[in-house]
């Protein structure tokens, strides 16, 4: 009687043979000669476990296993080369596969250093972000600033233009060059800034606009007249509390208007007199 006994093997993915079970790496089938029995698959699914270069593929319907073991050898010509089989010791299958592949390799720490920079880049760039908002208010308070500072030097030296140091300064350089290019005609350029008769705003003026709103004082005494003129009531001032005949004719304007001096055509006094009209 004799048994033939044939391996396969097959890394690269499950079925190492086509009259194996799919899911098997490595299976032994076993027929006899004598006695047709069969061909009987055993198989060893990818439950392998790693210790160096070798890999244990074990079963768990069976006690047998496969023990694959990778050398490294540099003289093979080709990468992967055929396994060959080692021998079976208490159910464990060996397999010696020298090739290329099972040399060690080194490899630069760039890669994993890139990899532990890269949250930090995220990180940078999370907090850029969450930072825009405030970056973006500052900028906008920074521009009207900037934007305020020149309209009010602007409108300085639009109300009160340095004229000393337009005499001092501009005036000869402009008349210098004004006699290298005579069409430009430069040196009137300081009389027209002169002559733009742009008055700062004085209180006089901020009192004249204001009176523009208020009643005249022959108003203000006409309406007093009427006061006093009506039956029942009485009008005492301040500084006259004792009856005194000599003060009833007595008018005090409230306020010095715009035509006080005597401007115009009606005289007017001030004191104990009457409005002239």
């Amino acid at each position: 009687m004799m048994q033939d006994t044939r391996l396969f093997l097959s890394l690269g993915q499950p079925g190492a043979s086509g009259q194996c079970s799919d899911e098997a790496w490595i299976c032994s089938l076993d027929s006899s000669t004598a006695v047709p029995i069969g061909l009987t698959p055993s198989a060893w699914k990818a439950n392998h476990e790693l210790d160096g270069l070798s890999i244990l593929f074990r079963d768990a319907g069976y006690r047998q296993s496969a023990l694959v073991e990778f050398v490294c050898s540099v003289e093979t010509t080709m990468h992967s080369s055929t396994p060959l089989y080692a021998g079976e010791r208490d159910g464990t299958y060996s397999f010696r596969w020298s090739s290329k592949d099972a040399c060690p390799i080194i490899i630069p720490d760039l890669p994993f250093s890139a990899m532990q920079e890269e949250p930090n880049d995220n990180n940078e760039d999370g907090e850029g972000e969450a930072t825009s908002p405030h970056v973006s208010r500052t900028r906008a308070a920074l521009t009207v600033l900037i934007i305020g500072l020149v309209f009010l030097s602007t409108c300085y030296f639009i109300y009160n233009p340095p004229t000393r140091l337009i005499d001092t300064y501009l005036r000869p350089h402009l008349s210098r060059i004004s006699s290298r290019i005579p069409h430009l005609n430069l040196e009137t350029l300081p009389q027209q800034i002169k002559g733009l008769n742009l008055n700062p705003m004085s209180k006089k003026s901020k009192r004249r606009g204001r009176s523009q709103f208020r009643p005249g004082e022959n108003n203000l005494v006409q309406w007093a007249q009427e006061d006093m003129g009506l039956n029942g009531d009485e009008d005492v001032m301040v500084n006259a509390a004792e009856e005194d005949d000599t003060l009833l004719d007595e008018y005090i304007p409230l306020s010095v208007g715009m035509g006080w001096n005597g401007r115009g055509s009606i005289a007017r006094n001030y004191g104990t007199a009457r409005f002239a009209q």
